[in-house]
């Protein structure tokens, strides 16, 4: 960005609440000009910035390669169940992966019938997280004992909820005794579940990141033997975004990272990333020229490696 277009890029910490509180401090005091010019959103946190008129927008239209985004994917033109309306653009997607120790793992439960049974014939080495990654597991769980996709769409239903909620938490109960340490403790995180699979003190460990697979492996915090795969009843997937505050100072330089961010080239380059991890946003259509095309057209070998086709 420096070279080509002369625009520095600072990076800085901050995420959901955190995000939302400031921005609500600085337009209470009427800050006219802020210190953030693009975030990294999704979710709740776009929601609650949309409610309290945090965001510029809409603005994706306004971005060259805007082109190649396909919005008429639901995953990308709403965003939990809200709609976008060119005030965040898409940068990327993920979706829950379970992983497993192929090594000592010859064929992993493919939905809850089967972990149930696999759990009871190898207790003590299946958990999960305490922590997000463990939440976003269970209600994938939730979403298979009530149909399906599409399950829980539209208003909510507390009937249906507390209906189909008692049948999880039945299942859970009922495997409980079978998970690590016979479920009267957790792993804190996710980290803590992936340093248990290093161990070997569990065989499996998960991700809300498809992607997250591969660079655990190259930095050591996840065996050789390790493959993410998805249950044949799907997971939780969902995008995430780039938004511009309304306070921002630099919103043309804004405009200018997300365009480059969702370009081809950006792309192709993120794709064929192996310590990335997370799945590019951006359509190849009949535009693109021949050359990005083809980088999109060949897969990593060493990321082939690591997952099973779904």
């Amino acid at each position: 960005m420096k070279t080509e277009h002369g625009v520095n890029v600072a990076i800085i910490g901050g995420q959901g609440n955190l995000l939302v509180d400031r921005m609500m401090v600085e337009l209470d005091a009427g800050k006219t000009v802020g210190d953030i010019d693009l975030m990294w959103i999704n979710g709740e946190t776009f929601y609650q910035l949309r409610q309290i008129d945090a965001l510029f927008g809409p603005f994706t239209s306004l971005l060259p390669n805007n082109q190649y985004i396909n919005w008429d994917d639901p995953f990308i033109a709403i965003d939990f169940q809200q709609p976008v309306e060119g005030y965040e653009c898409p940068w990327g997607n993920a979706q829950l992966a379970l992983i497993y120790h192929s090594g000592r793992v010859t064929n992993p439960p493919q939905n809850m019938e089967e972990l149930s049974r696999w759990v009871r014939q190898h207790p003590g080495h299946f958990t999960i997280d305490n922590g997000f990654t463990g939440m976003t597991f269970l209600k994938s769980l939730l979403y298979a004992i009530a149909g399906g996709p599409g399950s829980w769409d539209g208003e909510f239903d507390e009937a249906k909820y507390l209906r189909e909620s008692a049948k999880l938490w039945d299942y859970m109960r009922e495997i409980q005794p079978f998970l690590w340490r016979e479920g009267e403790t957790f792993p804190e995180g996710v980290a803590q579940l992936h340093q248990l699979m290093m161990n070997g003190e569990v065989d499996f460990t998960m991700s809300n990141n498809d992607g997250e697979v591969d660079n655990k492996v190259l930095q050591g915090i996840l065996p050789e033997e390790s493959r993410a795969y998805v249950w044949e009843s799907g997971t939780i997937r969902n995008s995430h975004y780039l938004g511009i505050p309304v306070n921002a100072l630099n919103k043309a330089a804004a405009m200018l990272l997300a365009d480059f961010l969702i370009s081809p080239e950006s792309c192709s380059c993120r794709k064929r990333c192996l310590t990335f991890g997370v799945t590019a946003q951006c359509s190849i259509s009949k535009n693109c020229r021949k050359s990005i095309k083809s980088n999109f057209q060949t897969f990593p070998e060493e990321l082939a490696l690591h997952h099973e086709k779904c």
